[in-house]
């Protein structure tokens, strides 16, 4: 067997931190028949929302055109392109062939571990105009790296996972596959949605990605005055 490249385990332990841990394992060449077709939309969802965010993200305050020329900006928005077209429901080439859907997982997959080892040499380099956009698109890619590596398992793809990925990793998988959560309780009524908090809006825009990457890159602009 291979042994793990550092890389293969930093991908690995961020995506330890994406989903709760339980000590519920069974074989890997089996779990894809113990779960229900509800656990593999709900995978596709959160990837297509990832996707979306990391993109949403790349594209905020004109980051496309001021880091088009580096290599981790360049390889995260690849991998998001292969995992999105993975999860499109339209997409009649890979609908055709099964054989062809888990090819196609499987190059999304190893282009996610790619976009995270060209993140981490960049937080290596300890550029400070970077580091903030690195962190974030190393979370947004562990966890796209998880609903990739579960849609594999579910689909019957372990083997073909464990010839390219640690043990370890193949087996946290199956884990979260076995860990996901029950379906989210129904919305709340429309009052509570048409009257919300008045600094809910304020909390969630300052607390996400695109606001802590805009606070520390201007708290780094002033800085170099």
């Amino acid at each position: 067997m291979r042994r793990p490249s550092l890389d293969q385990s930093l991908l690995y332990y961020h995506l330890v931190s994406q989903v709760p841990r339980t000590h519920t394992c069974t074989h890997k060449h089996m779990v894809h028949m113990r779960v229900s077709g509800k656990c593999e939309k709900t995978v596709a969802e959160t990837a297509r929302r990832e996707c979306a965010l990391l993109t949403k993200l790349a594209a905020a305050n004109r980051r496309s055109s001021v880091y088009r020329h580096h290599i981790f900006f360049r390889r995260s928005r690849h991998a998001v392109q292969l995992v999105r077209k993975c999860y499109n429901p339209f997409n009649p080439t890979l609908q055709r062939r099964e054989k062809r859907q888990g090819a196609a997982l499987l190059s999304a997959h190893r282009a996610l571990i790619k976009a995270v080892e060209h993140c981490t040499a960049e937080l290596a380099a300890n550029r400070i105009d970077t580091i903030a956009l690195c962190i974030a698109f190393i979370g947004i890619l562990s966890r796209l790296g998880c609903c990739v590596g579960q849609t594999i398992l579910l689909s019957g793809g372990a083997a073909l996972l464990s010839s390219s990925c640690p043990d370890s990793y193949v087996r946290y998988l199956e884990a979260a596959v076995l860990a996901q959560p029950s379906p989210s309780p129904s919305p709340p009524p429309s009052d509570a949605r048409r009257y919300p908090p008045d600094n809910l809006k304020e909390k969630y825009s300052i607390d996400s990605y695109g606001g802590i990457v805009n606070r520390l890159v201007k708290h780094a602009a002033r800085g170099r005055r």
